[in-house]
């Protein structure tokens, strides 16, 4: 797997537990709502804290892992503009005849 599709994956992934973080939010407010009496609702807080905590390792690990792609796409483009700039300067003051010697 390549970097950008790795990037990509990292990306929705975290966009996608952002969401499911919401909507585990969404359950906690709704279950004192709830029409038919709960049997046991520390069993139901419990199992939804052990989901919400997966949920955030996944929704942190993928925002850790986006961002660092990211920062090392822009050292890389960073790095490869210095080089370009350093090969035009090259170029631009050396005399013409060193100029074909070198590229051929």
């Amino acid at each position: 797997m390549d970097r950008t599709t790795l990037r990509n994956v990292a990306f929705w992934a975290m966009a996608m537990t952002a969401v499911l973080e919401l909507m585990l939010r969404g359950i906690y407010a709704l279950i004192p709502l709830s029409i038919s009496p709960i049997p046991d609702p520390s069993m139901v807080y419990s199992l939804l804290s052990a989901v919400g905590f997966v949920i955030a390792v996944l929704s942190k690990g993928s925002l850790l892992l986006f961002l660092g792609l990211v920062h090392y796409d822009l050292m890389t483009a960073q790095r490869l503009s210095e080089h370009a700039r350093d090969y035009l300067i090259r170029d631009l003051t050396q005399p013409p005849q060193e100029n074909t010697l070198n590229h051929g």
